[in-house]
């Protein structure tokens, strides 16, 4: 139910902001939708929600266990979904206040969706990652920031997230390792409380 949720709701939000317009921190509609980290992590994490019910499904009635590549897939893209998570109430929340933050359909995307999808992640699914396999949860981290880094670098986005503190591109870099660092240590403590749980199932 948590994943389906998940999906729709992230989905709906998406094209919501795709044909209208978005609301807070997020005002922006068409392909601009997709210049945000939050609605990248959101609908992919949404999409891998959906797959895994479907293959869930399927696998139950054929007494088959859910595919390695899955589980990955679905830890890096619940890691990347809780980073929105983490840097609403850690950073943005602060710099640009929590109403813009989690107003509206931004509720949604930035708290109610990454809860939905850890909670699902960690309690109610199989398969276990060791802390090698949870490097993984840096993947969307890292290819995001190969747009985001270099656009606003050079102007082509503006930086809406701040990372630059005004301008001063030498935060640039500490900002990525940081969220590298961020996404990984997510991995891990998910996965952990994962495995825990699925070992007292056993």
């Amino acid at each position: 139910i948590l994943n389906v949720f998940t999906f729709v709701s992230a989905t709906y939000i998406t094209l919501d902001m795709f044909f209208t317009t978005g609301s807070g921190n997020m005002t922006v509609s068409s392909w601009n939708t997709f210049r945000y980290f939050t609605i990248d992590s959101n609908i992919l994490c949404g999409v891998v929600c959906l797959i895994y019910t479907i293959i869930n499904i399927v696998n139950f009635k054929g007494g088959r266990s859910i595919p390695k590549w899955l589980t990955l897939l679905k830890s890096s893209l619940t890691a990347a979904i809780t980073v929105t998570l983490i840097t609403c109430i850690v950073f943005l929340g602060p710099t640009m206040g929590f109403i813009a933050i989690f107003y509206g359909k931004n509720l949604f995307l930035h708290a109610i969706n990454p809860l939905a999808a850890m909670i699902a992640y960690m309690f109610f699914e199989e398969g276990r990652l060791n802390w090698k396999e949870s490097l993984f949860s840096i993947l969307p981290t890292f290819v995001y920031s190969l747009f985001y880094i270099p656009f606003i670098l050079t102007n082509v986005w503006p930086d809406f997230y701040g990372f630059t503190f005004g301008g001063h591109v030498m935060f640039v870099p500490i900002v990525a390792l940081i969220m590298y660092l961020v996404s990984y240590g997510l991995g891990i403590a998910e996965s952990s409380i994962k495995n825990k749980i699925n070992k007292k199932k056993d």
